[in-house]
């Protein structure tokens, strides 16, 4: 079976890729959860919230999907090896690469970016169990990517700007893709707007906020994200 992989590219808090194809074994039979000892597990969630880097420990740091700085295309929904992780592993994957893109453009790059994948993301935030995470969130669902044609339209310049990206052509890529997304959902700087990206920072690393929500998770679900490695 030909699985995709991605090179990873140096990125605040959690890895930019770009799309590689090669050879890889049925993910749907590996266990694809990270064999930890259980000291490393127990120092990472008393970690203090301004060390807690949960996606670099769950998946960048996972030997199972990242050998060498060359990781399986775990981050797609539409990809096999999404599709293999535990569920648990996949609301972490959603919510993950919606707080990196809130923390590096605000809340305008992620439906920039990935608003095709804004369902299953607003699916990801309720699992983690704050109500008003989620509302929040949903609001913004239903007035950009509520529509199923409209979320296909922005996955297609999705999937062309990652082709061109492989290609090597990244400025006319990146260019391409920005005029014809706010043609779709009108221009960047106006997502931003809404207050959710000043809340969402303020809110991610206070006490009981999306940290501690995060942890709290990770905590209840230990078995399906990792595995003891005696």
């Amino acid at each position: 079976m030909s699985l995709s992989r991605r090179v990873v590219v140096a990125y605040p808090f959690f890895a930019a890729t770009v799309c590689k194809a090669t050879s890889a074994g049925a993910a749907s039979t590996q266990d694809l959860r990270r064999p930890v000892t259980r000291e490393l597990f127990a120092a990472f969630l008393a970690a203090p919230n301004e060390r807690f880097d949960y996606w670099t420990f769950l998946f960048e740091r996972n030997q199972v999907l990242c050998a060498g700085g060359d990781c399986l295309m775990f981050d797609d929904p539409a990809a096999l090896t999404y599709q293999a992780l535990t569920r648990p592993q996949q609301v972490l994957v959603l919510v993950g690469l919606l707080d990196s893109r809130i923390r590096n453009g605000g809340i305008g790059q992620f439906f920039f970016n990935r608003a095709d994948t804004a369902r299953p993301t607003a699916d990801a935030i309720d699992a983690l169990g704050d109500g008003e995470l989620s509302r929040r969130f949903r609001e913004l669902y239903d007035r950009y990517a509520a529509s199923a044609p409209l979320r296909q339209r922005l996955r297609n310049k999705h999937l062309e700007r990652d082709e061109a990206l492989a290609r090597g052509d990244s400025d006319a890529a990146t260019a391409a893709y920005d005029v014809a997304i706010e043609g779709i959902v009108g221009p960047r700087n106006r997502l931003g707007r809404d207050g959710f990206t000043a809340w969402f920072l303020t809110w991610r690393s206070a006490r009981g906020g999306f940290l501690d929500l995060v942890r709290a998770y990770i905590r209840g679900h230990r078995v399906e994200l990792i595995r003891i490695a005696e």
